[in-house]
């Protein structure tokens, strides 16, 4: 980030982390999301601003951007001071040593909560639950959810191993109640269809392994790290009437109502045990990162929050196409 360091980014532009969608039910609306704040911005603004937007990485210049794009200048800066008026354009990139750790947890817990509402909107389960899906992309989806819950434990442990002292303690029992969950949704892959064996023999999906991967080298790193991935991936609430809306998912997609039960006696059981508040409940070590490693650790959680995103696309992409293996199978010296 040296390059960017002290640089005005009204001069240069460069903006938050911002991400626009819209939805084909209201095309005429695009929404900009920010950390904190989401609003709503004409179809045909949004389209003028993206081939700009392409650009505002913080090296060039309005003057250069103008000549990549053809847009006029001062269209360009209306623009961005419209940004501006909304707090989106980014801040200045200043060292970090004297800023009090409480501004430090603040801001991270504003992007785990940022990327939380992200994932709450665009993961897979929302075209299940809207009734968009392909009755095998819902057996795809739980089998990998298997595969996840069944891998989580071991990147936890690896934190709890290189960890110390309070930290090593609040890790070590995080990771036994995490231990052994994947039986929960085996039990409801059964009552989809599938039987034990293929379940516990089938292979994850290359996202569900990057998930995995990228959780183990965030907690290698640093063991802090835990603290907000757990916010940005755990259930902070559960309600008891989120079960008859399974039951009609159920039954929309072919299976016995009672195909999700277990699968949501494990959310209830992350919930009360309080895994969604580990963040908030152990914010007397969350402020021990380190002002150097604060950087590094939201960018590695946007890359996290980025691999349940592929998750999502490959879910769909592979589970919705005919003739693919359900589940997918491991490949071995034999089958070549």
């Amino acid at each position: 980030m040296e390059h960017l360091k002290e640089k005005d980014f009204l001069d240069f532009p460069k903006l938050k982390h911002d991400l626009w969608y819209s939805y084909s039910t209201s095309p005429e609306i695009y929404y900009l999301v920010i950390p904190g704040a989401s609003y709503e911005v004409p179809a045909r603004e949004a389209k003028k601003f993206f081939p700009i937007r392409t650009f505002c990485t913080g090296h060039f210049t309005v003057e250069e951007i103008s000549t990549k794009t053809g847009t006029n200048v001062k269209k360009i800066k209306k623009m961005l001071l419209g940004l501006k008026d909304i707090e989106a354009i980014h801040e200045k990139i200043i060292s970090l040593v004297d800023t009090p750790k409480e501004e430090l947890s603040a801001k991270l817990k504003l992007a785990c909560m940022t990327w939380r509402d992200q994932l709450n909107e665009m993961y897979v389960v929302n075209d299940i639950f809207n009734l968009r899906a392909h009755k095998n992309i819902v057996i795809g989806w739980m089998l990998e959810t298997y595969h996840y819950i069944r891998n989580f434990p071991t990147a936890v442990k690896i934190a709890a191993d290189n960890a110390e002292g309070e930290l090593k303690n609040v890790l070590l029992k995080y990771y036994n109640q995490e231990k052994g969950h994947e039986i929960f949704i085996e039990k409801s892959l059964i009552k989809m269809g599938l039987t034990r064996e293929e379940v516990r023999t089938s292979s994850p999906l290359v996202s569900t392994t990057s998930i995995h991967r990228q959780m183990i080298e965030m907690f290698k790193k640093n063991p802090l790290s835990v603290f907000p991935v757990s916010l940005m991936i755990e259930g902070i609430e559960f309600e008891e009437d989120i079960k008859e809306a399974y039951r009609k998912i159920a039954l929309h997609y072919g299976f016995e109502k009672s195909v999700f039960e277990d699968f949501l006696a494990h959310m209830k059981i992350d919930y009360e045990l309080g895994h969604g508040k580990l963040f908030d409940d152990n914010i007397f070590l969350v402020e021990n990162i380190e002002h150097n490693d604060i950087n590094d650790l939201i960018n590695d959680l946007h890359d996290l929050k980025h691999c349940f995103d592929l998750q999502t696309a490959e879910i769909k992409t592979y589970y919705s196409r005919s003739g693919c293996y359900i589940p997918r199978q491991y490949i071995s010296y034999f089958a070549i």
